[in-house]
């Protein structure tokens, strides 16, 4: 185990060059963390290495030497059997089962905004959106009564449930850039594919490992080889994001890594590339399988290297313009201006650094990390840019699903190999005959005669043959030797089956959750069947997604420092509706966000369930557009908020529905009402009529008699009157309505004060 260097020296010490010609601080590190690693030594990375071969149906012939070979016999004569180890492979099929529900499975995460003044926030948008309800009930009611105002009236919902809305989907702007980010990283880095092929690491090896960075003002992802990271961690570290030290190698040509790190290169270290013999022996030490044999095109070994550090920080604490105590973090080299109202404290907290070291001898970009990632609660906290979980080392050597398959894998190419051994030595009866009884007289040979033999099922001898001695051969010498292994061969496919079963059920994978189902098999049956199954590989599903999880947040983190100088984009979302991303630099960058996924498995069983009733909402006459969101979905949150949108849609809907057939009822009696009290104002009208017509004749008789009468003057007078008696019953009439207005106005401001009249708590 080689030494490190002493940690704890200040940033200065640390990236100072030596005079000497010895190397630096940071490259007596790297070289430390690289003679640590398994890459110079060990078996780890071959026996992983060894899993994805047995996952892809390689054979190891040292695996099966004990049959072919059993009597260790050097000739190569006597190791030459009429049967040949070959690849059945039973594990492959089972892994791309759990791979393939992974992909199915939905995935869903939030996005939350963990400031401390989140609470103060959503407090103070809801007392916004109450006082806008309450402002326009105000409004509504100046309205009614006759003033004018300026503003429409619109109808008002009830406050409590606008109340219970607002805390249910209420989302801190903040918390909704968060969202947009992630839901924009999640498609730029592609990682459904890249979180499929480290389900496939997971599965297969048992270890998934990542790498986030910075990369020209954007964020960079990737899932790692287990073959090419190594790591130092104590047993209670479930992530290797807290890890002491971490080694990752990789292998490319000189114009790879011109391209990568050509802002760090000189022109020396660029000459260098070039020549072969600055190159590292790391190919020597890549897996067979993945090395480059075309010597045309050299390879370059790239180490890079994390380790956990000390960094001196100063606490200042001061007193502002307006006489309030601050505090902050500062540089170590700061020093007091003014002692009365400045104080410092000096303390040591941990730090991640890195750096890279290319070929033998040219080490680039050393220094802390970019992303540092430190806690809010203690700042000594820090996460290194990769990240990993093992499935289960706890007390133990690491194990994983295709781990487990491998002595069975082994016994069913041992049992194809005795199967194809025992059919290659089946004869069916075999027959001891004098051979001189073969008719060679007649043309025959040993060979023809076996061809009539195996092609025709009979044969023919000669009868007048005599033997070596010139005695007649005789028939008793026939003998028939029966060497039937038809039972024997029918015992080896049940073998078959039950070592293919037998490693199903070790993993958890009943014929039910791959689609084999019976006829006789109960509905009930087959559902506990598959839940079983389920249950058996939660603990796969669990642990991978709670490492997504700490990815989600490792992306945000890394994405404040890409984003330092803001970020404008474009994407689709799930829905496929193109959204507008635009971070301003200040406020995303003081944002502390959290990312919470949702288990994928129980979220895939809610799903489906809904999906089955699918058919009865159709039947129960739901719109085609309410069963079109309910296919298309693919997390069940989404479409439980959706639903319940079309829900309030609906309630909404068959509320003013009712509204209207009440209206229409009401108006119906009404227009009754109406027609009533038209036929007693037509009736007493006519009635007004003949009382006047008779009036009338009797003025008119009256007036005609005396001297002077005037027809024309007569009629004028009469019809000022009839004009009058209108006018006073048209003024009644609104005074009326004036009167009824402002009634119904009185009651319903007397109804708005009743609901919004706050309850009294109990004692």
């Amino acid at each position: 185990m080689a030494k490190f260097p002493r940690q704890k020296i200040t940033e200065k010490e640390k990236l100072a060059k030596p005079k000497d010609g010895t190397k630096s601080w940071g490259e007596q590190c790297i070289d430390a963390v690289i003679e640590n690693s398994t890459f110079h030594g060990g078996k780890s990375k071959k026996q992983i290495a060894a899993l994805y071969e047995m996952y892809n149906g390689v054979i190891k012939n040292e695996l099966y030497e004990h049959l072919t070979n059993p009597y260790n016999s050097s000739n190569p004569k006597y190791k030459k059997y009429p049967a040949k180890i070959r690849s059945y492979n039973i594990i492959k099929p089972v892994i791309d089962l759990l791979i393939g529900e992974k992909s199915k499975q939905p995935f869903h995460y939030s996005v939350i905004c963990t400031n401390s003044d989140v609470q103060i926030k959503a407090e103070d948008a809801k007392q916004q959106v109450i006082y806008n309800i309450l402002q326009q009930q105000f409004i509504n009611e100046l309205n009614e009564s006759g003033m004018e105002t300026g503003i429409e009236s619109q109808e008002t919902p009830d406050v409590s449930e606008v109340i219970k809305e607002f805390d249910r989907s209420y989302k801190d702007n903040r918390a909704i850039i968060g969202q947009q980010s992630l839901d924009y990283l999640y498609h730029n880095l592609n990682l459904r594919d890249e979180f499929q092929e480290g389900f496939l690491d997971w599965l297969v090896s048992g270890e998934v490992y990542s790498y986030k960075g910075v990369s020209y003002n954007d964020v960079e992802y990737e899932i790692v080889n287990p073959l090419d990271i190594d790591y130092y961690a104590p047993p209670n570290v479930k992530f290797i994001e807290h890890a002491q030290w971490i080694c990752r190698k990789s292998i490319d040509t000189p114009n790879g890594v011109i391209d990568k790190f050509r802002s760090y290169l000189t022109e020396k270290e660029i000459d260098k590339l070039e020549d072969p013999h600055s190159y590292d022996d790391i190919v020597d030490m890549i897996v067979p399988q993945h090395k480059n044999t075309d010597t045309a095109h050299k390879e370059i070994g790239i180490y890079h290297c994390v380790w956990k550090s000390f960094r001196k920080v100063v606490f200042l604490t001061y007193i502002d313009e307006l006489g309030e105590t601050q505090s902050m973090i500062v540089d170590e080299t700061f020093k007091i201006d003014d002692p009365e109202t400045q104080m410092v404290e000096l303390e040591w907290i941990t730090q991640y650094w890195q750096g890279y070291k290319i070929g033998r001898d040219i080490y680039l970009n050393i220094g802390p990390t970019e992303v540092p990632r430190n806690n809010l609660n203690n700042i000594s906290i820090s996460r290194a840019p990769y990240n990993g979980r093992i499935y289960s080392n706890r007390n133990a050597p690491n194990v994983s699903a295709v781990m487990l398959g491998m002595p069975y894998q082994i016994l069913y190419n041992i049992f194809h190999y005795k199967l194809e051994l025992s059919i290659a030595k089946h004869k069916d009866n075999i027959i001891l005959m004098e051979i001189n009884t073969i008719p060679k007289r007649h043309g025959w040979d040993e060979e023809k005669f076996m061809y009539y033999a195996d092609a025709n099922g009979f044969a023919f001898i000669d009868s007048t043959a005599t033997g070596k001695s010139g005695e007649r051969v005789t028939f008793n010498q026939f003998q028939v030797l029966n060497s039937q292994l038809g039972d024997y061969i029918s015992k080896m496919f049940d073998l078959l089956n039950f070592v293919k079963q037998e490693w199903e059920d070790v993993l958890g994978i009943s014929r039910q959750r791959k689609g084999n189902t019976l006829a006789s098999d109960a509905v009930g049956n087959n559902e506990r069947a598959v839940f079983q199954s389920s249950i058996m590989t939660e603990e796969i599903f669990r642990k991978y997604d709670n490492f997504l999880e700490k990815e989600l947040n490792g992306l945000l983190d890394t994405s404040k420092i890409a984003w330092a100088g803001g970020k404008k984009a474009t994407y689709l979302n799930s829905e496929y509706k193109q959204i507008f991303l635009e971070i301003e630099e200040l406020q995303y960058a003081e944002s502390e966000y959290s990312v919470f996924v949702t288990k994928s498995s129980e979220e895939a069983e809610k799903l489906e369930t809904l999906k089955q009733f699918a058919l009865q909402f159709a039947q129960n006459g739901s719109r085609p557009s309410t069963i079109a969101e309910i296919l298309d979905a693919k997390n069940f949150i989404g479409i439980k908020n959706k639903l319940q949108e079309i829900e309030k849609i609906e309630q909404e809907m068959a509320a003013q529905q009712q509204e209207a057939e009440a209206a229409a009822q009401e108006r119906i009696e009404q227009m009754k009402i109406e027609d009533r009290e038209d036929m007693q104002i037509h009736q007493m009208e006519v009635e007004e009529l003949k009382a006047d017509t008779a009036i009338y004749i009797k003025e008119l008789d009256v007036a005609s008699k005396e001297e002077g009468f005037d027809l024309d003057k007569f009629n004028l007078e009469r019809e000022k009157i009839t004009a009058d008696k209108e006018i006073t019953r048209e003024e009644l009439r609104v005074k009326e309505r004036i009167a009824d207005k402002q009634n119904a106005s009185r009651e319903k401001i007397e109804k708005i004060k009743a609901q919004n009249k706050p309850k009294p708590t109990k004692k």
